[in-house]
């Protein structure tokens, strides 16, 4: 297409009473409009691409002019001798209709027929139902593919596909991804490329979202899908964006595919924050927040909740059996300088090598049931590694494990290694065997050791497998049933943490969303950088913990910076640590003085930090050399009982001012009577009652100062 169309709407009234308004089915190049008072989505005439998405309030118009046809969709069919891959722009639609229902909906449906699949009548069909409601510039996007044949499945659906779609450069993308999904990433005037699985912790997507900024508008781009099934998102500003959902039986004779989830894309007005507050609407409707909140007590059990800071020693039993009679004073040591409740993170406690022999965690070496006993004593959390997912491909009895593995579509199992070049294969989660393999190994830890919680790595980190072997009873390659073998996994091993008057706490690395309600917090363990925003807690918060830092950091940064990405990481609702006693040598004196400030902080303000919802986020305007981040930050969070709580840091060896405005009646606090400012923390401070609308202030922090204030209606 070139130039910009001539858009007409064509409605008739359907005689019956309270009856949907239609349109007429267009003619084949007529153009198909939806549009309500924030965005007008025009699709072409006999292929239906995405022609124009336009913010009418703001005027923007997402996709770029470019030559046509651009196709809608894309679906590939299969079966063991190859494929064919058909797209809408080989077919004109066979009918496009407009509804317009009682309320303001508005429907566009779009039905191609005859698939060329080798049957008289085609072998194939396709349907798109666009729904765009009528307080809103997001669109529901739904696909169905009709598979008449029995000599091909599909095999997988690019839906909805957009071609010249944002401009290169012109666009802030952002998103729980990469190049790790710690906290999510802000791509400013991003111009490349990005193809990110989902679920996917590591380097994917962690939440099944991404928004892209220009200016005041915004594209979300989305799918609202509770049951997680295994996808992936493309984007390429300037040339396409799709999201390819992979189908049930791939390439099984006479597969069909129907959307089980709705795609959502359109557009909104505000920042990635605002999106990512869309999002969380959906999310606090998924299965994984059905636990509630963190103040609860369900979702996380207060003993992780409760917790100020992480440690993890990686070499202090790794060559040797633990030395109890040395090593728990360094423990003491550090729970006396820290004085907050105290996870600590244990590797290389088993005799065998790290990533050898799994899924034979056991024997450990000798000591360590005496050394782990001694720390729960001293109320410690003390957490030993496993891994929930991989197999050593040398162990003697692997051959009698492989019936369980992830199986390839051509037979045979996947081979990962990760450092050591030992061989692993994934298992497949949907299994007893495997379930009740790790299960196991959790309940051993426990009765063992006497620990009172375990890592289970790699579940939230690594993103699934295709899986081919029919005895497992899941549908065969894609789909949900992935995450679904997970879930059911811990929710056998939160049956023995929890049961019989237990507390054992249960964590994972990385944090992909669909495994929070069976897990007590996840590890967000990997790097930060400039680009990094804290996504994942502005969607989550209440409902999810989040501990650890960038484990190279006590090596890597100088002091000043090691303070501000620490006391970044606080701000987003963090428990900072994750490092060793190498904290103690004499040269790390400020860093584990200033992890100790922080520990105290969020010990003060967990309320806010572990019970609230991150709201808002502020900073002094500086920007240092230290990825972009400014000298004074400040983050605003809202408790359960709606007061608010703003937490502030100076990362700079001086004094430094800032001058802070709010106004409560952006975060759903009363609109009229006073609002009352009290500094909590680091000392109490006396109230300040300030009338109704935007509270102003100006506090000057003392050097690497951290403080805590509430806004609360005054009675």
């Amino acid at each position: 297409m070139t130039g910009r169309p001539n858009f007409a709407w064509w409605f008739v009234s359907l005689a019956a009473a309270g009856s949907a308004l239609a349109a007429p089915p267009t003619q084949p190049d007529t153009f198909t409009v939806l549009e309500n008072d924030h965005v007008r989505l025009v699709f072409e005439g006999r292929h239906a691409g995405l022609a124009s998405m336009m913010d009418l309030g703001t005027g923007v118009e997402h996709i770029r002019n470019v030559p046509g046809p651009h196709a809608l969709w894309e679906v590939r069919f299969a079966n063991k001798a190859g494929g064919v891959t058909f797209d809408s722009t080989g077919f004109p639609y066979a009918s496009a209709l407009v509804n317009r229902e009682p309320g303001g909906l508005q429907r566009a449906t779009f039905r191609w027929t005859h698939l060329p699949l080798g049957q008289p009548d085609g072998g194939g069909s396709v349907e798109v139902v666009v729904e765009l409601p009528p307080d809103s510039g997001i669109a529901s996007w739904t696909i169905r593919v009709a598979n008449n044949t029995h000599a091909w499945g599909v095999s997988r659906v690019d839906f909805p596909k957009v071609s010249g779609f944002l401009e290169p450069g012109a666009y802030d993308l952002a998103g729980a991804f990469g190049p790790w999904s710690t906290w999510g990433s802000l791509y400013r005037r991003f111009a490349g490329r990005l193809h990110l699985d989902y679920p996917d912790g590591w380097g994917g997507l962690a939440t099944q979202f991404l928004c892209a900024t220009r200016g005041i508008s915004s594209v979300y781009m989305a799918t609202h899908d509770r049951r997680a099934w295994y996808k992936e998102f493309v984007v390429h500003p300037g040339l396409e964006f799709f999201i390819r959902n992979c189908a049930e039986n791939m390439g099984v004779g006479g597969a069909d595919y129907q959307a089980p989830y709705p795609a959502m894309l359109g557009v909104y007005r505000g920042n990635w924050f605002t999106g990512c507050k869309i999002y969380r609407r959906f999310a606090l409707t998924a299965p994984w927040t059905a636990n509630g909140k963190v103040a609860d007590g369900k979702a996380s059990l207060p003993a992780v909740r409760n917790l100020g800071l992480w440690m993890r020693e990686w070499g202090w039993t790794k060559d040797a059996p633990p030395d109890y009679d040395k090593l728990l004073p360094l423990v003491r040591q550090a729970k006396d300088y820290f004085g907050v409740p105290m996870g600590f993170h244990w590797y290389n406690w088993e005799t065998a090598a790290f990533d050898t022999k799994y899924p034979h965690f056991f024997p450990a070496k000798p000591g360590v049931d005496k050394l782990a006993r001694g720390m729960v004593d001293l109320d410690l959390k003390v957490m030993p590694y496993i891994n929930g997912r991989i197999v050593d491909k040398a162990n003697a009895d692997f051959p009698s494990m492989v019936p369980y593995a992830a199986q390839k579509q051509e037979g045979g199992v996947y081979t990962e290694h990760y450092g050591n070049k030992v061989q692993q294969s994934p298992m497949c989660p949907y299994t007893a065997f495997w379930q009740d393999t790790i299960a196991g190994a959790v309940k051993q830890a426990v009765t063992e050791l006497g620990v009172n919680a375990v890592y289970i790595d790699q579940i939230a980190a690594a993103g699934p497998e295709f899986c081919f072997n029919p005895s497992h009873g899941h549908p065969l390659g894609g789909g949900s049933w992935w995450v679904a073998g997970y879930r059911q996994m811990l929710r056998k091993v939160r049956a023995f943490a929890r049961g019989e008057g237990r507390s054992v706490l249960i964590t994972t690395e990385c944090a992909a969303e669909p495994f929070m309600d069976g897990v007590d917090a996840f590890l967000v363990v990997t790097g930060r950088g400039s680009s990094s925003i804290p996504v994942l807690p502005a969607v989550y918060s209440g409902y999810a913990i989040y501990f650890g830092s960038d484990e190279s950091a006590i090596t890597e940064l100088s002091d000043e910076h090691w303070v501000m990405e620490m006391g970044r990481d606080f701000l987003w609702g963090d428990q900072n640590g994750w490092f060793g006693f190498a904290l103690f040598k004499p040269e790390n004196e400020r860093k584990r003085a200033y992890l100790r400030t922080l520990a105290h902080a969020r010990v003060a303000g967990l309320k806010y930090l572990a019970d609230g919802e991150l709201v808002g986020l502020f900073d002094d305007g500086s920007v240092s050399k230290f990825k972009n981040t400014p000298f004074v930050q400040g983050s605003i969070w809202k408790a359960p009982d709606g007061s608010l709580g703003l937490v502030i840091a100076n990362y700079r060896s001086h004094r430094s001012g800032l001058a802070i405005t709010v106004d409560p009646r952006d975060y759903g606090l009363p609109a009229d009577g006073v609002y009352r400012l009290r500094q909590f923390h680091p000392v109490a401070g006396p109230a300040t009652d300030r009338p109704a609308g935007a509270v102003s202030f100006y506090e000057t922090l003392e050097p690497l100062e951290v403080r805590l204030f509430s806004i609360t209606p005054a009675k």
